[in-house]
């Protein structure tokens, strides 16, 4: 299956698979994908948001879960 993603959303997808079995906070994802350790929670979850649309309307399930508050992961059951 396959699904477009924005640059933002391919910069955060390849991010927490490069760091698959690990959370990864929200500033580490805005410094690392967006270039801004500043970036407003509100905008990565946008991101997480549209990515986890995207993968639901393929393969029924979230790729990204939030373990823990203000931080994500690979769902380990995809």
């Amino acid at each position: 299956y396959k699904f477009s993603l924005t640059p933002a959303e391919r910069s955060i997808l390849a991010l927490l698979v490069s760091r698959t079995g690990k959370n990864v906070t929200f500033d580490e994802i805005g410094e690392v994908c967006l270039g801004d350790i500043h970036t407003k929670f509100a905008t990565v979850s946008k991101h997480i948001s549209s990515i986890n649309k995207k993968a639901q309307s393929i393969g029924g399930r979230n790729m990204i879960v939030s373990p823990e508050s203000k931080c994500y992961a690979i769902n380990k059951y995809i």
